[in-house]
């Protein structure tokens, strides 16, 4: 009976960690205003270019390529980036926003030594801007 206990609070560790929130910080300039989803606003008279947010990725496999899909909605003109010590820089579409979410996605081929791949999703040169971002997920294909 211990032993299925342990097993039963080891898997249920692994599910809570392996369904952890990003950790969103701010990228360049803005202002995260609420978590869930993560809304990020402008902030009035900042002169950096980028208005954004950046997190690690986890859930990805190395030496595969994997699709990092996430739900946006708001008001400019939205991009991302992926990036890494071992890969150059792979952007996501920009596409203008509105009021109903919309899917964005990219493939990158993840480098089989990669330990670290990070997302940063922001505007580029914008002010007056938000967005809101749900539903991050990566998955191998």
């Amino acid at each position: 009976m211990k032993k299925m206990t342990m097993l039963a609070l080891l898997f249920a560790g692994t599910l809570a960690f392996a369904a952890e929130a990003p950790r969103w910080g701010v990228f360049q300039n803005g202002k995260i205003t609420a978590k869930d989803p993560v809304r990020v606003e402008s902030v009035a008279g900042k002169t950096d270019k980028a208005t954004g947010i950046r997190c690690n990725l986890s859930g990805y496999v190395p030496g595969k390529t994997n699709r990092v899909t996430f739900l946006a909605r708001g008001k400019g003109n939205l991009e991302g980036m992926l990036w890494s010590k071992n890969l150059n820089r792979v952007n996501v579409k920009r596409s203008p926003l509105s009021s109903e979410w919309q899917e964005f996605s990219v493939d990158v081929a993840v480098p089989e030594d990669e330990t670290s791949l990070a997302l940063a999703v922001f505007f580029w040169n914008q002010q007056d801007v938000h967005f809101e971002l749900k539903d991050l997920s990566v998955k191998a294909k």
